[in-house]
């Protein structure tokens, strides 16, 4: 299984990493950082393109990314965590035209609700 992850954007501070599998989107992972100190993230892959039997490949593959960058760093403490569930979208701005409203709505459950209308 070809599992590559894509650094979208670094700054001093921290990345956002794109996870792709076989060029198939499958998650994101973002880590914040303090060289020499510490080092802490949340790799999120999405259930619905992510089969549960290829969830640990790609999790090792973000882990040993983690690793890698924790050396490099030479931090102290890294922490990172891995969730899988149906990712959804609260937020795209910039890759369409026209104006948007967004409604969000958060449920008893805990879940949230986002509703984008075109104002054109």
């Amino acid at each position: 299984m070809e599992i590559r992850l894509r650094p979208e954007m670094r700054t001093e501070g921290g990345e956002m990493v794109t996870i792709y599998r076989h060029d198939e989107w499958v998650g994101d992972a973002y880590f914040v950082y303090r060289e020499g100190d510490l080092l802490t993230g949340t790799i999120q892959l999405d259930s619905v393109v992510v089969k549960p039997s290829d969830y640990s490949p790609i999790v090792e593959a973000a882990r040993s990314y983690a690793e890698d960058l924790a050396d490099a760093l030479a931090v102290e403490e890294a922490v990172v965590a891995s969730s899988i569930g149906d990712v959804k979208t609260v937020l795209d701005v910039g890759m369409e035209d026209g104006e948007y409203a967004y409604t969000v709505e958060f449920k008893p459950d805990g879940s949230m609700q986002v509703e984008r209308k075109n104002m054109e």
